[in-house]
């Protein structure tokens, strides 16, 4: 697989991951989710640039860790770090997409940065609208399920699974 237009491998993986395997991290990345994200990128930066001319550009926001943020598992989640969530009493989805082998989700902030240097960070329930709103551009690029906003105050969740319907999935975990 190629790698993605806009993303270094780890913004969709865990520093142990990367760590441990370096740019073959993308192993563990599937390629519906760097289409789906190189897509979010594109659209997101379009939308707002037509919206507002002193837009410069979008940043989509999933891991930072390797740039010294509080960001590491909104990618790949590894058995590990679920098992010291359960351990902790923090409820975690066992069955997400998040988990396993290769990554088909990933929790994301959408940042808009002006070309005066402000930046500033969408309402997570504004991203959902409009992606809900453009949802047949967004599921041809990939995207079959989104976590139900109520649920997600702060962020926006988006995964790649199979779910056999011709409209977006919307989960309650």
């Amino acid at each position: 697989m190629g790698k993605a237009k806009h993303f270094d491998v780890r913004e969709f993986v865990p520093k142990d991951v990367y760590d441990r395997f370096g740019e073959q991290s993308w192993q563990f990345v599937s390629d519906n989710i760097v289409k789906l994200f190189d897509f979010v990128y594109d659209f997101f930066t379009d939308y707002y640039k037509a919206k507002d001319l002193t837009v410069d550009h979008v940043s989509v926001l999933i891991n930072n860790w390797h740039l010294g943020g509080q960001f590491e598992h909104r990618g790949l989640r590894t058995v590990g770090y679920i098992n010291s969530q359960v351990a902790q009493g923090i409820k975690t989805a066992m069955l997400s997409q998040h988990v396993g082998g290769s990554t088909n989700a990933s929790d994301f902030n959408i940042i808009i940065a002006y070309k005066s240097g402000r930046r500033l960070t969408v309402n997570s329930d504004e991203v959902w609208n409009v992606i809900f709103e453009h949802q047949k551009e967004f599921m041809a690029a990939g995207l079959t399920t989104l976590e139900d906003k109520s649920i997600t105050k702060g962020w926006t969740h988006a995964d790649c699974r199979f779910t056999g319907t011709d409209s977006l999935y919307i989960v309650k975990p």
